[in-house]
């Protein structure tokens, strides 16, 4: 058997494991652009889903929190500290809990956006596409709800 003396690689003083972490921070992939674009595209339609009752603003929200904690230090702190998002989205983030007012205004908004329009359009919708509405949605109100409203609830 042969054994050779093997050293490390020259690295020219820069640690190749220290630069693939590097590269994986926020702050320094050239993908955080796209994090960040994301990011404000999902914010902008939980912005929007205040005025419309068809987009639910917190899903968005707390998107869009989930893309700047990948792409960008910055934006995740600005997110967290906003006047009226930084609440919900540090509860999310910390305890996975919706509060519920969020819960009871989601519900409500659930409801007319839903029914509404069901009832409406019922000759113009199949009733494959009204069951087929009725049960995603059900899945995704049943998911919120399931969440806990406070640290308290959390088992």
């Amino acid at each position: 058997r042969r054994t050779a003396n093997r050293t490390a690689p020259k690295t020219d003083g820069i640690d190749w494991l220290d630069e693939i972490v590097k590269l994986m921070k926020p702050d320094q992939s050239p993908i955080r652009f796209i994090w960040i674009g994301f990011g404000f595209m999902s914010l902008s339609l939980g912005i929007i889903g205040i005025a419309l009752p068809v987009l639910p603003t917190v899903p968005f929200v707390l998107l869009a929190a989930y893309f700047f904690s990948k792409g960008s230090t910055r934006y995740h702190r600005w997110i967290h500290s906003h006047r009226y998002f930084g609440p919900m989205v540090v509860q999310w983030e910390k305890h996975g809990c919706i509060s519920t007012r969020a819960k009871t205004h989601a519900t409500i908004m659930i409801l007319l956006s839903i029914s509404l329009p069901l009832y409406f359009f019922r000759d113009q919708v199949p009733a494959v596409g009204q069951i087929v509405t009725l049960v995603l949605v059900t899945m995704g109100w049943l998911f919120m709800i399931s969440r806990p409203s406070s640290p308290q609830e959390e088992m």
